[in-house]
């Protein structure tokens, strides 16, 4: 069985953290096998916010031992901005992009592809 690649945004890989959503435990049940990947932009913008001194830099500082800890293959772009750059990843392969961007989910949408989102901060579903 080929596993299901999934493109992880910023905001959901903050949400461990934040809302202690386990996301093996998440994404096991609703994809069997998949593979995680992030754009150069996310792991950028993960970096910035890492560097304050808040909650969400010490969830972005979790989130980037994560990316280290389970091989997360970080896709190269030419584009600039992350959510360009999963936007053109999603149209040129057969992935979930997992979001919590209203913008982001549109785009996506417009382009067939399905979309991961945090429900109730609790659990994730498939759009």
């Amino acid at each position: 069985m080929t596993a299901q690649i999934v493109v992880l945004d910023t905001n959901i890989l903050l949400t461990p953290e934040i809302c202690k959503i386990n996301m093996d435990a998440e994404l096991k049940p609703l994809l069997g096998t998949y593979r995680l990947c992030i754009t150069e932009g996310t792991k950028r913008e993960l970096e910035e916010i890492a560097s304050t001194n808040s909650r969400t830099g010490q969830a972005a500082r979790i989130a980037l031992k994560l990316i280290g800890h389970k091989n997360i293959e970080i896709i190269h772009s030419e584009k600039n901005h992350a959510d360009d750059q999963i936007v053109e990843f999603a149209e040129k392969n057969d992935c979930i992009v997992a979001t919590q961007d209203k913008l982001l989910k549109e785009r996506i949408k417009i382009i067939g592809r399905k979309i991961i989102i945090v429900r109730s901060k609790t659990h994730f579903e498939i759009m």
